[in-house]
């Protein structure tokens, strides 16, 4: 994009929200629909429908075509009348319509001969019963967001009243992920308001999926649809979920509240031991006010949450104890000298000799080593696997801003403007007191953010049967993480070779088998952005029984980040050294291996900087044809266009795998002088030349839906598509920027068998000219699959679902299938098998690799029944069973089990259960106002006893469900390459006579022979 037109769009942004007061549109997709005959079923066209907003007067108005068929889009969520006039008719009026975000309400009118001053006055909600559409999801109202107890007050565990919907497995960095239908979390889509609310900060480092999440107070009603969703909805291959804040009304209306949690009124973790610290003090208050600023015309809506919270982290990790301290191990693991490695006399590998009396002697520990051994404070518990148990505190603060004005100007013309605001800070502590912190989660650390949301737009009608509306829509988080220890750098700690830069102190992260971390959480300090700027139209208008849509959308996404990556270096000692090479598994340490000095691997980089850009355009047309009264189709294609990332200033290369090896590609093909020519070549034609990846084009999503009512009370419905997903959620360090010279980043590796003359030694340091961009085996690059196909999902569903008179009951099947879902792949992984990792790498002159392939795919099906009852006589309920299975191969990005592949060459053996898979999925919410007091069954008819026995209420969300599947792993990698896992030996699904909260009674793997890969398959154990 040119900077004149970046320009233009920022300052056709800044107009908007200047004139949003009176130029703003309440964007939503909700819509009323019928028809109108006489008595004697024959249509009538002509019909005036008046649609009024009960709470703000606001009128909407439509006229029946000449096929007696009617239309109101775009209505906001609320309670509304509904009247039908014709010269020569009773005037017919249905109030107290209830309609939901994202719904499409059929409301039918019959009109008898008689004068129109003749009203027909009918009072109650229209049937739940979602006879126009085949999609499948969940709306929640007002009350219900309200009244439900959500853990921490968040909207989005409304998700999980929806049949299908998980939390995203342990480890998404999205703290409020869910999985939809068994597609990946990263796939789904957030509005609010109708505007687009994803996060696309890099790493998921704000930890959630949206970048507001509104206090409860503030919402309207919440919606979620999983599978098979019209042609208006796109940039998710997994469920739409999207958010309306409240609106004013002709009354003045405002709230006060305050929630507390703390020690005394929370449950001990059951898995706490009795001496762990229980720590909590939870303050979450605030208010909301609404109310005309002109009655019937403009209105206005605030809300203001502040949450203050102290959180006790318990820690139990292991420190070295005071012999060990000095070397010595006695009563641990036998630990061998690796000055004695040699050839074994049987041709099997090689042999050492274990440490006489399994003590180190002084005069061989590293100085520089046992100064950093002697900083971990002594052990405060017996034992040595937990025997440092602490508790510290994460002291957040989060505030969160709400507001909203409506303005209608006529009949004909709507709009609104909605601005949140969200701040929050956190200082989230390691184990250990500054500097030692002890962490390998980079997101411990103090954190400052900011993020920002807009939604403002204009919905015009034009004439009788058309509709237009404008969207506008603009996000941006700022996320900065910044190491505990400001003062003092790793070179002033003593570490050689690690350049002295403005912002990177602290120690450096160190991973010490067996031990507890030393050091700050690498890639600190750590700043990122993510912007996006969206403008949409959809044109809507009845003709005969078709209501079509046409529209359009284009989204600018930005997203940003400085990073100091490895810039501060990270050392990892694995025990490789001080292992019996003929028992690795069960000899050796990490510790060991630290206070000799001798790292298994170490690296170090420059600072990672990168401003991507990408465009998001779609199109679409939707007719949902009603071709009877009781048959309606949903007929839609909708084309997408999601543009790879380009960086600003052109620093990003690429590593192309050429017949004559990897070759690197350069941003129009500037290559830096620091290259050596016999590595590069030019960008291949077909491939963009500042992408430097292939753009996919053919994104085509026909979506085909069919409801039928087979009576009045009772709906066939079902549906297929195919819908296509945003760019993955992948990791800065592993993106196209962070290839040489842009940065440079260097991994010195030790092997285990000490064949190799340049072993790196912790008090040695790094070399001088380490960040020099010399291209060799201990140079990270980027290889990014040139195909860069965009993940796609295929939907299908069919249920049926009758109408009690108490309740809706929903029968159903749900499937769905994704393919080219990416993975992180190294195309020089070393293969299996002793020796140098150079040796056993397909390019030995290239050093490792990352970047993204698109082989993923995801396989689920589910049955269902659903049970909703919408708030009557004091009773609400929604809930819902699920039978499901998932299969997936490639998992989940950020979450390790998922995510790591063992073998490139051969992902397919990745294929298992998802780590998301539940097989039994019970989830039931309720809400009973006790029927005593004031205006209720029992009432005591006097004040003080009404206000103090009266008003309460019972409610609750009871969750059971079967356990989630998991990955068995060993503790050392005998395959020396990709991932370690065991191998299968027994059925890990325990009789219920073996199963206990303190885990499996018998082991169902074992490690593998040297030099293999073990067997086991992702998620072989559920």
């Amino acid at each position: 994009m040119s900077s004149m037109m970046r320009w233009g769009i920022r300052a056709a942004l800044a107009i908007a929200i200047t004139l949003a007061a009176s130029a703003a549109a309440n964007a939503q997709t909700a819509q009323i629909v019928g028809g109108v005959r006489d008595e004697t079923d024959a249509v009538l066209p002509g019909v005036t429908l008046t649609v009024t907003n009960m709470d703000t007067g606001v009128v909407w108005e439509a006229v029946s075509n000449q096929q007696g068929q009617y239309t109101a889009p775009f209505l906001p969520s609320g309670r509304y009348s509904v009247k039908a006039v014709l010269q020569g008719f009773q005037a017919v009026a249905r109030e107290n319509i209830r309609v939901e975000t994202d719904q499409d309400l059929r409301v039918d009118f019959v009109l008898e001969p008689g004068t129109v001053t003749e009203d027909v006055l009918v009072v109650g909600s229209a049937p739940v019963l979602n006879s126009d559409t085949s999609a499948v999801g969940q709306v929640v109202t007002g009350k219900s967001i309200t009244d439900l107890p959500l853990n921490g007050r968040d909207f989005l565990q409304l998700a999980h009243l929806a049949p299908g919907v998980m939390q995203a497995p342990g480890g998404d960095r999205a703290w409020d992920g869910i999985v939809a239908n068994g597609t990946r979390s990263v796939l789904n889509s957030f509005m609010l308001d109708g505007v687009d609310n994803n996060a696309r900060i890099v790493d998921q480092q704000n930890n959630s999926s949206v970048v507001s999440k509104p206090s409860v107070d503030a919402l309207a009603e919440f919606s979620i649809q999983t599978n098979n969703f019209l042609a208006e909805h796109g940039q998710a291959a997994g469920a739409i979920i999207n958010a309306t804040i409240k609106s004013g009304t002709n009354g003045f209306r405002g709230s006060l509240f305050e929630f507390l949690r703390n020690d005394a009124f929370d449950a001990r973790d059951p898995f706490a031991l009795p001496e762990d610290g229980k720590k909590l003090d939870r303050h979450q208050f605030g208010g909301t006010l609404g109310g005309p600023v002109r009655a019937n015309r403009t209105f206005f809506f605030g809300s203001v949450e502040t949450t203050k919270e102290i959180r006790g982290r318990n820690f139990r990790v292991a420190v070295p104890t005071e012999a060990m301290r000095d070397g010595d191990f006695s009563g641990f693991r036998d630990i061998y000298d690796p000055r004695t490695t040699r050839p074994s006399p049987d041709g099997t590998g090689v042999i050492r000799d274990q440490f006489p009396n399994n003590q180190i002697p002084l005069d061989r520990m590293d100085p520089f080593a046992k100064q950093l051994v002697d900083m971990y404070p002594l052990p405060n518990s017996d034992g040595v696997s937990d025997n440092y148990r602490v508790t510290n505190d994460l002291d957040s603060q989060r505030y969160q801003i709400d507001t909203r004005v409506d303005q209608s100007f006529s009949t004909n013309s709507k709009g609104y403007l909605r601005y949140s605001l969200t701040r929050l800070t956190w200082d989230d502590p390691g184990p250990f007191d500054p500097p030692l912190i002890g962490t390998n989660d980079f997101q411990r650390s103090h954190k400052e953010q900011w993020a920002h949301n807009v939604a403002l737009g204009q919905t015009q009608v034009l004439g009788s049967q058309k509709v237009n509306e404008i969207r506008v829509g603009y996000n941006r988080v700022q996320d900065d993480l910044y190491p505990f220890v400001t003062d003092t750098t790793p070179a002033a700690f003593g570490f050689q070779g690690v350049p002295e830069q403005a912002g990177i102190t602290g120690l450096p992260q160190i991973a010490i088998g067996d031990f507890a971390n030393v050091g700050e959480a690498a890639f600190l300090p750590n700043f990122k952005i993510s912007e996006v700027t969206q403008f949409g139209d959809t044109f809507s208008w009845l003709a005969g029984r078709h209501a079509l849509k046409l529209g359009a959308n284009y989204r600018f996404i930005r997203s940003y980040f400085n990073i100091s990556a490895q810039a501060r270096s990270t050392f990892n000692f694995g025990g490789d050294f001080t292992r019996d090479p003929q028992a690795e598994a069960i000899t050796g340490t990490g510790l060991a291996d630290f206070v000799l000095g001798m790292p298994t691997s170490a690296q170090l980089s420059t600072l990672l900087d990168g401003d991507l850009r990408w465009h998001y355009v779609a199109a679409f047309v939707q007719d949902d044809w009603r071709v009877s009264d009781r048959l309606t189709l949903n007929l839609g294609v909708r084309y997408e266009l999601f543009t790879q990332p380009s960086e600003r200033h052109g620093n990003q290369a690429n590593m192309l795998i050429t017949p004559e090896g990897p070759r690197m590609v350069f941003a129009n093909n500037n290559v830096p002088p620091s290259v050596p020519p016999d590595i590069t070549t030019d960008v291949p034609s077909d491939i963009s030349a500042t992408r430097l990846t292939r753009m996919d084009q053919n994104n085509v999503g026909p979506r085909v839906g069919v409801a039928y009512k087979l009576s009045d009370a009772t709906v066939l419905r079902g549906g297929v598509g195919r819908f296509f997903g945003d760019h993955p959620a992948i990791g800065a360090a592993s993106r196209m920027p962070a290839n040489p010279p842009f940065q440079v980043s260097r991994t010195y590796s030790n092997d285990v068998d000490l064949a190799r003359p340049d072993f790196f030694m912790l008090d040695e340091g790094f070399p001088t000219d380490a960040l020099e961009p010399v291209f060799d085996s201990t140079l990270r690059s980027q290889a990014w699959d040139p195909n860069a196909l965009q993940a796609e999902a295929y939907h299908w569903n069919v249920n049926v679902q009758h109408q009690f008179p108490w309740a809706v009951v929903e029968l159903g099947y749900t499937g769905s299938r994704s393919d080219n879902l990416p993975i992180r792949w190294d195309p020089n992984a070393p293969f299996p098998g002793p020796g140098s990792q150079e040796s056993r790498r397909s390019y030995p002159d290239f050093g490792s690799m990352s970047g993204l392939s698109y082989p993923g795919t995801s396989h689920y099906n589910a049955g269902h029944v659903r049970l909703e009852r919408r708030f009557n006589s004091g009773v609400s309920v929604i809930g819902h069973y699920t039978y499901s299975k998932s299969i997936d191969v490639g998992g989940q990005p950020f979450v390790t089990e998922d995510n790591v592949i063992r073998d490139v060459r051969n992902v397919e053996w990745e294929r298992g259960l998802s780590s998301f898979d539940v097989r039994h999925n019970l989830v039931v919410s309720y809400i009973w106002d006790i029927p005593v007091g004031e205006g209720r069954r029992l009432d005591f008819t006097s004040a003080w006893l009404d206000a103090l026995l009266g008003g309460w209420q019972f409610n609750g969300v009871t969750t059971a469900r079967s356990g989630m599947p998991f990955t068995p792993s060993v503790s050392f990698n005998e395959a020396r390459t990709g991932h370690a896992r065991p191998d299968r030996i027994a059925d890990g699904n325990l009789p219920s006579s073996e199963r206990s909260i303190s885990g499996m009674t018998r082991a169902p793997s074992r490690s593998p022979s040297p030099g293999r890969i073990g067997g086991v398959t992702p998620a072989a154990t559920s």
